[in-house]
């Protein structure tokens, strides 16, 4: 183990970049090596979800994948926080670097698998208007995974419809 949990938050919400990409990256160990009884797993949320704002992408793709992992243990705290943690994911669809959207991709997948995909879809919404061409972009290949990973029977496709032949035109 390489560093305590309360360091580690420090380093995140500070100022200085290499340490937040140290924070983080020893984030992904503790949580990778299944060593999470000691996480505070709602502070560590709120922490990565502070994170998603940052320009620096690396960090961004980083918390991205943590909200994930954490998603994925202990889904009851993410319901419980949704409200939050859904839309600052939502935000980063637009960002400019792929990896990050691949990203984002990714942990909203895991949140559908937690949430439903129709609530998780029913955020993103306002994404298939939004001016940013990576945004509307990417509330299609969310769109696309729901119904491919979950289903047309569990994604309410029709009320998408109008949006998808509009980005058609």
């Amino acid at each position: 183990m390489s560093r305590d949990l309360d360091a580690i938050l420090k380093d995140l919400g500070g100022k200085e970049i290499k340490a937040k990409l140290s924070g983080i990256a020893d984030l992904k160990d503790i949580i990778n090596s299944g060593d999470t009884d000691d996480i505070r797993v709602s502070e560590v949320l709120e922490v990565c979800s502070c994170l998603l704002k940052d320009n620096n992408f690396k960090l961004v793709q980083s918390s991205l994948q943590c909200l994930a992992q954490l998603a994925e243990m202990s889904g009851e705290t993410l319901k419980n926080q949704e409200t939050i943690i859904v839309p600052r994911v939502l935000e980063c669809m637009g960002h400019g670097k792929q990896p990050v959207r691949d990203s984002t991709q990714e942990a909203l997948t895991v949140f559908m698998e937690l949430l439903t995909p129709a609530k998780v879809l029913e955020r993103c919404r306002s994404a298939f208007s939004h001016k940013n061409p990576n945004m509307r972009e990417q509330a299609l290949v969310c769109l696309g995974r729901a119904v491919q990973h979950f289903g047309p029977e569990a994604v309410p496709v029709r009320l998408y419809y109008a949006a998808v032949f509009n980005l058609a035109e």
